[in-house]
């Protein structure tokens, strides 16, 4: 299939993917290509697609970009359409006005233009931390059939501690933590952020809080930041995960400090019916930039196996079943 002739045609797109050129100066097919797409509220953001076949669409965590996928960009785009972009708030679209600062809700939004422009049939959604929250969000409020496959990255469905729940950051973030933060990110967002980081890593992290702050972190927003982490200290996903009717790879860094991998890998395999767990026993809380090549061929090889769930003809004769019947199904079906 060739996506070019799709992309930025079909939804949102304002045009064709337009190549981008290759290190010799000419433009080659599959090397790049970018469209800019509007979302619901005329929020305009260019979408940048390399290589092509099944179509992957990559969301970066706070305070990142695009750019955090580049270890893993090439490997995937061998065999499929790997789509990235800069969340609203963030590198080439942190110009966004606080008047209309991010939330999740925005993001979704995004995401659901995105997917129009990126893949009309159905795509796999790869999020690590706030891009993994945006999915969630996403499969809450939008319609799952255009998504074949999910892949969260050492994300917990709730970072919040509460009596029920002690899976969130640092295995014991509770309300009065976060109001804390909030009032750090005030002050000094660049600060907070890397205090947060330094948190969660490892002694040997190279992110070290003795290491002045980033540039590209002081050019954030606060106004932004401390919207978007308002929207999402406060949701739980738990129902969401346990009723998924998509496929779900949850990739965990062993070494991460924000949260147990251990633990919160086993509440994935025994909470979420088709759940599918991977532990990466160095990997930090990025596991695709600490092994880039075996977190790409995790997601290729997972990327490979599923459609949508919504179209399985077995499964739309049988919407009474329950969700482990229909995962059943779904891989017979498969």
């Amino acid at each position: 299939m060739n996506h070019s002739t799709q992309c930025g045609v079909i939804g949102q797109g304002t045009g064709p993917f337009t190549p981008l050129p290759g290190d010799d100066g000419h433009s080659r097919v599959g090397y790049g290509a970018e469209t800019t797409v509007t979302s619901g509220d005329g929020h305009a953001f260019v979408v940048r697609r390399t290589g092509s076949g099944t179509p992957i669409l990559l969301l970066h965590d706070m305070a990142a970009t695009q750019c955090a996928w580049d270890p893993v960009r090439e490997a995937l785009s061998w065999s499929n359409a790997v789509c990235t972009w800069d969340a609203r708030g963030h590198g080439a679209a942190r110009g966004t006005p606080e008047s209309a600062v991010p939330t999740l809700g925005l993001l979704a939004a995004d995401l659901d233009a995105a997917l129009a422009a990126c893949a009309p049939d159905a795509a796999v959604l790869v999020g690590h931390g706030l891009g993994a929250l945006t999915i969630l969000e996403y499969l809450r409020n939008y319609d799952d059939g255009r998504v074949s496959g999910v892949v969260l990255v050492d994300q917990s469905p709730r970072m919040l501690t509460v009596p029920d729940w002690q899976l969130g950051l640092f295995g014991g973030f509770r309300e009065g933590d976060a109001l804390e933060f909030e009032a750090h990110i005030r002050a000094d967002f660049a600060e907070a952020w890397l205090s947060l980081q330094a948190h969660g890593a490892d002694a040997g992290s190279h992110a070290r809080h003795d290491e002045p702050p980033h540039r590209s972190l002081r050019e954030l927003a606060t106004g932004s930041m401390l919207a978007l982490w308002r929207s999402m200290i406060g949701r739980d996903y738990r129902v969401d995960l346990a009723t998924l009717r998509v496929p779900l790879l949850a990739v965990l860094g062993g070494g991460s400090k924000l949260y147990d991998a251990a633990e919160l890998g086993r509440w994935f395999e025994a909470f979420v019916p088709h759940a599918e767990v991977v532990r990466y026993p160095k990997a930090d809380h990025a596991p695709h930039s600490a092994a880039p090549a075996r977190f790409a061929r995790d997601v290729a090889a997972f990327s490979a196996q599923w459609e949508p769930v919504a179209r399985h003809p077995a499964l739309r004769a049988a919407p009474h079943i329950g969700e482990r019947q229909l995962v059943q199904v779904a891989q017979a079906a498969a």
